[in-house]
């Protein structure tokens, strides 16, 4: 993944992003407004809850289409800063029926405008840099899962970014 040159100024990073800080292929469960669970989730979004169906649908993705290999050993998720419990209470739940830990250490610290309204890559890295920070302590995983299923974030690379040794 390609860096655009000056959009990190605080966290420092240019060209490449060293291997270890690239996020792993994933899945999503929907994109906003499209016409599957798009719709849904716009609507619970505007509802400040995320039903159980949602969370439903994340788990069945999970366990049927996903199946990751190493499997994740806890979840994660980046909190907004406008909807503060939306996100971490459908994560808990998803936890809950994975049998993962849920721990919310990833903190939105800087208001900044929505990841789908950058139009181009240094916008889409600069409206990140500063933005987040850890709080609590950080579970030594090979992976980890977060359910941002309306604008995803690259969770191992915020990781590494603020956190440079791992607790």
């Amino acid at each position: 993944m390609q860096v655009a040159n000056d959009a990190f100024p605080q966290y420092g990073f240019r060209g490449n992003l060293p291997p270890d800080l690239r996020s792993e292929v994933g899945k999503i469960l929907s994109r906003w407004g499209d016409s599957g669970w798009g719709i849904l989730v716009e609507a619970n979004k505007h509802a400040n809850h995320f039903d159980d169906e949602l969370v439903d649908a994340v788990v069945d993705m999970y366990l049927e289409r996903w199946q990751p290999d190493p499997e994740p050993t806890w979840v994660t998720c980046v909190t907004s800063l406008n909807h503060p419990t939306l996100v971490p209470d459908m994560a808990k739940r998803i936890a809950d029926k994975l049998g993962l830990k849920f721990s919310d250490v990833v903190k939105k610290i800087k208001q900044n405008q929505p990841q789908k309204l950058m139009n181009n890559r240094y916008y889409q890295c600069n409206n990140l840099d500063g933005a987040f920070c850890i709080e609590g302590k950080v579970i030594i995983s090979v992976r980890i899962f977060s359910p941002n299923t309306i604008e995803p974030a690259p969770i191992n690379a915020i990781f590494k970014i603020i956190t440079p040794n791992f607790l």
